[in-house]
């Protein structure tokens, strides 16, 4: 990684825990919010995540879908031999599991949000790095938002679309529309995905041209370790002789054949 002390990559990585921060509200929006369900038809309810809170029907009480669940079942197994109130049992049986998974997946990526986001500081203010626990943090922050979302959508067998009527109470056919909550989550899906991506070719990035950097380095320096190594060889070759030979003056006042000067 690049020293983190340079400013550009603390403004880079500001700006990824700004981008991750906006993640936890948007999540607890999404959980929050009471438009999650709605079915249409003979049966006309609206329901948060975990419980309904408007039907038309006084068997849809405002209780939690788990409560919903034992009753439908309880009804069910009454008239087991006619298989009635069976649609019921089972869609709040499923609405019910898939809140609860839900709400626990996005729980933990909210946790590794802010270890993301902590171990990410900790590289602006205290020159730690920490690659591993920050890529290992968003890839596990991101799959707790795509399982969550799935699990849920799934489990609960939401459709996205207007089509929630049900043409009776016992219809195996119901179905229930998802509202402003599933469709915040996917959002919040998306979202996540694309901050993640961006962050990993990041990383990818600064890795690669860190590597380049240090074989640009690593040249310059085996360079200059030839170019010492040349010129300690060259020293080496040089005759001892020519190391003993008389200073140039000496030399000329020895070897001239000019006649000494005798002064009167």
């Amino acid at each position: 990684m690049q020293d983190p002390s340079k400013p550009r990559w603390k403004i880079i990585y500001i700006i990824f825990i700004c981008l991750y921060s906006t993640l936890i509200p948007l999540k607890i929006a999404a959980i929050s919010t009471q438009d999650w369900y709605k079915q249409e038809g003979f049966q006309e309810w609206k329901g948060s995540l975990f419980k309904v809170y408007s039907a038309s029907e006084g068997d849809y009480k405002e209780d939690s879908y788990a409560e919903l669940a034992n009753y439908w079942c309880e009804t069910s197994e009454i008239n087991k031999k006619t298989k009635d109130n069976y649609a019921g049992c089972e869609m709040f049986t499923n609405l019910s599991g898939g809140g609860i998974s839900f709400a626990v997946f996005s729980a933990v990526e909210i946790v590794f949000i802010g270890s993301f986001i902590a171990f990410t500081l900790s590289v602006i203010y205290c020159d730690k790095n920490f690659l591993c626990l920050r890529v290992l943090f968003s890839i596990f922050l991101t799959l707790c938002g795509i399982l969550g979302f799935i699990v849920m959508a799934g489990t609960s067998m939401i459709r996205f679309n207007d089509d929630c009527d049900t043409d009776d109470d016992n219809s195996s056919q119901s179905s229930t529309c998802a509202l402003v909550g599933p469709q915040l989550d996917l959002f919040n899906l998306v979202y996540v995905i694309t901050i993640s991506f961006v962050f990993w070719v990041f990383i990818c990035a600064t890795k690669c041209e860190k590597r380049i950097l240090d074989e640009r380095i690593n040249g310059q320096s085996n360079i200059e370790s030839n170019y010492r190594s040349q010129d300690r060889a060259q020293m080496q070759e040089i005759p001892m002789n020519v190391m003993s030979l008389p200073l140039n003056g000496d030399s000329r006042d020895q070897n001239s054949g000019a006649p000494d000067i005798i002064y009167e």
